[in-house]
C-alpha cells in the first residue's frame, strides 16, 4: 500500500526528516505520534502529495562521512572483509546482477517499440545500484555499517536515487545498443586515472583512519566523486538516463546532495503508494492520484460554506467527472452510512462540530481512496464528538477495510490503532 524509503526532507537548513523509513499494509490502521515538531505533520503532507516534492529532476546521491571511524572495525573489514562481506554479498548479487541483464534485454524491446521504460524495470535497476553502492561503502571502508542485503535495504547515511523517466529516445536508444561502446571510450580513458587515484587515495585514508579516526574530507569527497561519475555512466548504459553523461564526477545544476540539501527546501527518498512512484508524476498526474486515490481529514472540517453537507460530500467525485445523479445518491449513502441522512441539506454553520467532522469524513471517503490521511481528526472536538469520531474511524476501518493513517495528540485514539508510531527529531522510533 504504502512504502516509504529513506525520506529526508529539509526546509532551508533544518533537517525535518531524518531518513524515515514507512511500510503500510492495505486495511491498516496506524496513528503515527509525537512531540510539536517531531515532522509528523511534514511526513503525512509528503506522503499525501500535498507538500510540493521539491527533489531534484536529476540523479540525488550522496554518502555521509562520519564522525568518527572504528579502528576495530576498519581493520576487520581490511583484513576479512572479503570473508564476511564480499562473498555472502557477492553472491546473491551475482544473482541479482544475471537477472538485471535480462531485465535491461527485455526493457530495450520495450523503449524499442513503444518509447517508454517500464515502471518495474526502472525499479529494479534503481534498487539493484542502491545495494551495489551500499556494498561497495562497506568494502572501501567509508562507512562502518554492515550493508544490508538485497533490493530493499537501505543506510541511513547512503542514498541513491533517480526520477522516473518514463519516455525515452528511440534514436538515442539505438544509439547507445550500436555504439555505447564507443561513445564510452572518452569517459573511461579520463576514469582509468581517477579509479587509479582512489585506490591511492583509500590506501593514504586507511592509515588516516587507522591513527586519527577519521577519514580526511578531501579525499572522502575524492573517492565519492568518482563513484558519482561511474553511477552517471551506468545510468545511462542501463538507460535509465537518456541524456549522454557529462565527464565530470562533481554535483551538476540541478542535482541533490546531502552537502546541498541545507540551501533549500529539498526531499530525498522514494515514496510509493498503491505500487506507484509519486515521485515520478507530473503536478497534473498528482492531481489526479491525489483525487483519486487518497482522502483526507484535518483537525478543521474545510467545508464550503456556500454549499450543502451532500454538495461538500460530492465535491471530489465532481471533480474527478463522476456524473451529478450517481455523485449524489453516493454522497447520500455515504451520509446515511455517518448518521446525516436527515443534515444533507443544511449547510455548514447549521452543523454541530462533530457533524461537520463527519460530513469530512464522508467527503474524503466519496471517490473510495485507498487510504485517508488525517491530522489531529479530533482535535477541534469536544470529549463526546471525539469518542464518536474515533469510533467512526474503527467501523470504517473494519467494515469497509479502508486503511488510514493519523497523526494525533490523542492517546485514545492512537491507542485504537493497529500499530503506534512514534517519531521523535524527524525519525520513527
Amino acid at each position: 500500500m504504502i512504502k516509504a524509503n529513506n525520506i529526508h526532507y529539509s526546509y532551508g537548513n533544518l533537517k525535518v526528516l531524518k531518513g524515515v523509513n514507512l511500510h503500510i499494509k492495505k486495511g491498516e490502521f496506524v496513528s503515527i505520534v509525537g512531540a510539536s515538531g517531531a515532522g509528523k505533520t511534514t511526513l503525512l503532507q509528503l506522503l499525501g502529495t500535498l507538500e510540493k516534492n521539491r527533489a531534484n529532476k536529476m540523479m540525488n546521491f550522496y554518502i555521509n562521512t562520519q564522525k568518527e571511524y572504528s579502528r576495530g572495525h576498519l581493520l576487520l573489514r581490511v583484513f576479512f572483509g572479503v570473508l564476511y562481506i564480499g562473498i555472502p554479498h557477492g553472491f546473491l548479487l551475482l544473482f541479482l546482477l544475471i537477472g538485471a541483464a535480462f531485465v535491461n534485454v527485455i526493457t530495450f524491446w520495450i523503449i524499442l517499440f513503444t518509447g517508454k521504460y517500464p515502471d518495474w524495470s526502472w525499479k529494479y535497476n534503481v534498487k539493484l545500484l542502491r545495494y551495489k553502492i551500499r556494498v561497495n561503502a562497506a568494502l572501501s571502508n567509508l562507512t562502518d555499517v554492515y550493508p544490508e542485503f538485497g533490493l530493499e535495504g537501505s543506510h541511513p547515511e547512503i542514498d541513491f536515487d533517480l526520477p522516473y523517466q518514463e519516455q525515452q529516445s528511440i534514436g538515442r536508444l539505438l544509439l547507445r545498443g550500436f555504439f555505447g561502446v564507443l561513445m564510452l571510450i572518452p569517459h573511461y580513458f579520463v576514469l582509468l586515472f581517477q579509479i587509479i587515484g582512489t585506490a591511492f587515495v583509500g590506501l593514504i585514508a586507511f592509515f588516516a583512519v587507522l591513527f586519527t579516526g577519521k577519514y580526511p574530507a578531501g579525499m572522502f569527497n575524492f573517492v565519492v566523486r568518482t563513484w558519482r561519475w561511474k553511477i552517471r555512466i551506468k545510468c545511462w548504459w542501463t538507460f535509465l538516463t537518456d541524456g549522454y553523461p557529462k565527464f565530470t564526477g562533481g554535483i551538476l545544476e540541478g542535482e541533490n546532495s546531502e552537502q546541498q540539501s541545507i540551501e533549500k527546501n529539498t526531499v530525498s527518498g522514494t515514496i510509493e503508494i498503491d505500487g506507484k512512484n509519486i515521485q515520478s508524476l507530473s503536478e497534473k498526474q498528482l492531481s489526479v492520484f491525489r483525487n483519486q486515490k487518497i482522502g483526507f481529514v484535518f483537525q478543521f472540517h474545510n467545508l464550503l460554506v456556500e454549499f450543502t453537507a451532500l454538495e461538500n460530500v460530492c465535491l471530489p467525485a465532481f471533480i474527478a467527472g463522476t456524473p451529478r445523479k450517481k455523485a449524489e445518491e453516493e454522497g447520500l449513502a455515504l451520509l446515511e452510512l455517518l448518521g446525516l441522512s436527515n443534515r444533507a441539506n443544511h449547510k455548514p454553520d447549521e452543523l454541530s462540530g462533530g457533524e461537520q467532522q463527519r460530513v469530512a469524513v464522508a467527503r474524503a471517503l466519496i471517490n473510495s481512496p485507498s487510504i485517508i490521511f488525517a491530522d489531529e481528526p479530533s482535535g477541534n472536538l469536544d470529549s463526546k464528538n471525539a469518542d464518536e469520531l474515533h469510533n467512526l474511524f474503527l467501523k470504517l476501518n473494519k467494515d469497509l477495510g479502508q486503511t488510514f493513517v493519523i497523526i494525533t495528540h490523542n492517546s485514545k485514539l492512537a491507542d485504537l490503532a493497529h500499530r503506534k508510531l512514534e517519531m521523535k527529531d524527524g525519525k520513527i522510533i
